[in-house]
């Protein structure tokens, strides 16, 4: 198993030593559909949430929840 940790270890050296680092083709398209994704989502969510006419009681917290954090 250390040999495999070495082999990937010298790999990254030999990479790192490149003047230039490229991505390929199928790595940007893969960063970009994520990325998308999750701004999608996150944009998604905060509409939704920001449109309510008013909030409804799924949206908070119950007050009565006990953490165990203070003694009685």
């Amino acid at each position: 198993m250390n040999r495999v940790w070495l082999q990937i270890a010298e790999l990254v050296v030999a990479q790192s030593d490149q003047d230039e680092i490229t991505l390929q083709a199928d790595g940007m398209v893969m960063m970009i559909l994520s990325i998308s994704i999750v701004a999608a989502l996150a944009i998604f969510c905060t509409v939704r949430i920001l449109r309510e006419k008013s909030p409804s009681e799924h949206h908070h917290v119950p007050l009565d929840i006990d953490t165990h954090d203070v003694e009685r």
